[in-house]
């Protein structure tokens, strides 16, 4: 019963912090800095201007175009969305942001002779039948830009499904002054209307006086919030949080019980040892020292069977529901190591507790005479 306790414990546990895990890698592969800035095409230098907004250390302009078409060779595939990059800004911005981001090498190529090398999601690779080093076509603002598939991975900071990542950098000079951004990444706790309105005079002044698409700025932390705010996320917070406690009283319970119903013996034995000077504070050590293997025993197993039975269950709980759908990799928080730990403490404590009770409505000083008789 104790195995199943700590078992049913660990793993709902487990769970949760595998989900919240799942949830901070759906937070940073959304918006991979502090603040992110969406609207319309906006000037050069509104980048610069991003930079002198106070509380913002560092700036990663973006041209994302959506739902556009990619060739290569006699094939073609559409809703792709191409994104150019400055790679070395966007890795700073993810350090400075401290979003663990992964990029790609080729991300923060330099320029060189002849096409960039771009980064490309498995599907449209799949769909342009294109292996590393094929060579690729895709229009930013209705401007053909050649490419060559440079590496091929699942998800892109800033990208969503099917995507081409094209690095700014190593644009060709003609190349990159016709791109213009139309989102940031920024690193820092800048005021989001400060950085709205920067967005706003960056539209008007492209655009000669209108803004073409109303800004808008988002933040990691309300992203990740808006996550824990799901109705889902109330059904799971509910179920997992009734089975860890649930977990944790039956194993309280159950040294209790198990206490109970060696009392009377235990009693008995305590009676004896009494008259050879066994002091109080020595027959509770006794207790402990009798309680504690079995406590630690159904600890290490059950623990181990709460760790792997989110893995063995794995796409049977549907967790990517809750997560945005980031896979969620089983993940053990070292507080619920911590926690595991305290209630093995605190069993021990309600085995003493629970045993001083037994002795008082037993009168440990009569227990033998009774035995006896």
């Amino acid at each position: 019963v104790l195995v199943l306790a700590v078992a049913t414990g660990v793993f709902c546990g487990a769970v949760t912090t595998s989900v919240a895990d799942a949830r901070d890698r759906a937070a940073e592969r959304a918006i991979p800095a502090d603040r992110m800035v969406r609207g319309g095409y906006v000037t050069a230098g509104t980048t610069a201007r991003f930079a002198a907004v106070p509380g913002v250390t560092r700036v990663a302009p973006m041209a994302v175009e959506a739902g556009t078409t990619v060739r290569a060779g006699g094939a073609s595939t559409g809703r792709v969305q191409v994104v150019v990059v400055d790679g070395a800004a966007l890795a700073d911005v993810g350090r400075r942001s401290r979003t663990g981001v992964h990029l790609p090498a080729v991300v923060a190529q330099a320029r060189r002779a002849g096409p960039v090398r771009a980064v490309l999601s498995p599907d449209v690779a799949a769909d342009l039948r294109l292996a590393t080093g094929g060579a690729g076509e895709a229009l930013v603002r209705g401007r053909p830009y050649d490419f060559t598939a440079g590496a091929v991975v699942a998800d892109f900071p800033g990208g969503a499904g099917r995507f081409v990542v094209l690095p700014w950098q190593a644009l060709a000079p003609d190349d990159a002054e016709w791109v213009l951004p139309n989102t940031f990444l920024i690193a820092g706790r800048a005021d989001p209307a400060a950085l709205r309105a920067v967005a706003l005079a960056g539209e008007r002044e492209a655009g000669r006086g209108a803004a073409a698409v109303p800004p808008t700025v988002l933040t990691r932390e309300a992203y990740r919030q808006g996550l824990d705010r799901t109705g889902a996320n109330d059904v799971l917070s509910v179920a997992y949080g009734v089975g860890a406690l649930g977990g944790t009283a039956l194993a309280l319970l159950t040294v209790a019980f198990l206490v109970l119903g060696g009392a009377p013996g235990r009693a008995r034995s305590l009676s004896r040892l009494r008259t050879m000077g066994l002091s109080p504070r020595q027959g509770r050590a006794l207790l402990a020292y009798e309680v504690a293997p079995l406590l630690l025993l159904a600890v290490l197993v059950g623990g181990v069977v709460g760790v792997l039975l989110p893995m063995a269950l794995g796409p049977a709980l549907g967790l990517s529901l809750f997560t945005a759908g980031v896979p969620a990799r089983v993940r053990v928080d070292p507080w619920l190591v911590a926690a595991v730990l305290g209630l093995v403490a605190v069993a021990v404590l309600v085995a003493l507790a629970v045993e001083n009770l037994a002795n008082r409505r037993l009168r440990l000083g009569a227990v033998l005479r009774v035995g006896e008789g």
